[in-house]
C-alpha cells in the first residue's frame, strides 16, 4: 500500500496542478474576446489528439519499463525514448483543413491556427518529459517526475501567459 501511495499521490497531485494551470490559461484566453475563445476551442480538439498520443506512450512506458527493469533487461528500457512527433506535425501542417471542420469564420480561424501552431509544435517537448516521467514511475520513482511535469506543464505555461 505504501509503494502504491508513494507513486500514486505525486501523480495525482500532478494531474490536479495541470487542471489548475488550464483554468488560468483559459481565463487569459477569455480576455481576448469571443473570436479568441472560439478559435481556442477549435484548436483544443487537435491539441487533445496530439497530447493523447503522447500520454498513451507515457502510460505504456510505465508498464514497459517496470516489466523490463524487473526482468533485468535495462537495455530494453532505453528503447522507450524513440518517439517522434508525427501526430503533432500532421496537425500543424494540416491546420487549415482540420480547423475548417469546426469553423469557417476567418477571424476565429486566425486565433485557432495561431494556438494550434504554437501548442502542437511544442508537443515534442511535452513528449520528452511525459515519457521520461513514465519511465521513472516504472522504475518506482514518482515524486521527481511529478515536480518536473508541474514545472514544465504548469509553471512555465503560467509564466508564459503572464
Amino acid at each position: 500500500m505504501k509503494k502504491i501511495l508513494m507513486i500514486g499521490i505525486p501523480a495525482g497531485l500532478q494531474g490536479m496542478m495541470f487542471s489548475i494551470a488550464n483554468v488560468c490559461i483559459q481565463s487569459a484566453i477569455n480576455s481576448f474576446g469571443s473570436n479568441a475563445i472560439a478559435g481556442s476551442a477549435a484548436s483544443l480538439n487537435f491539441e487533445f489528439f496530439a497530447y493523447f498520443i503522447v500520454n498513451a506512450f507515457a502510460q505504456t512506458t510505465v508498464t514497459f519499463t517496470s516489466q523490463n527493469y524487473g526482468a533485468g533487461e535495462v537495455d530494453r528500457c532505453k528503447k522507450v525514448f524513440r518517439l517522434n512527433a508525427a501526430a503533432a506535425a500532421v496537425f500543424v501542417l494540416g491546420r487549415g483543413f482540420f480547423l475548417r471542420l469546426y469553423t469557417t469564420d476567418e477571424a476565429v480561424l486566425v486565433f485557432a491556427a495561431q494556438r494550434l501552431l504554437i501548442v502542437t509544435t511544442l508537443e515534442l517537448l511535452t513528449s520528452t518529459y511525459e515519457i521520461s516521467a513514465g519511465a521513472m514511475r516504472g522504475l518506482g520513482h514518482s515524486l521527481l517526475p511529478a515536480i518536473i511535469t508541474c514545472v514544465g506543464s504548469c509553471l512555465l505555461r503560467l509564466v508564459w501567459i503572464a
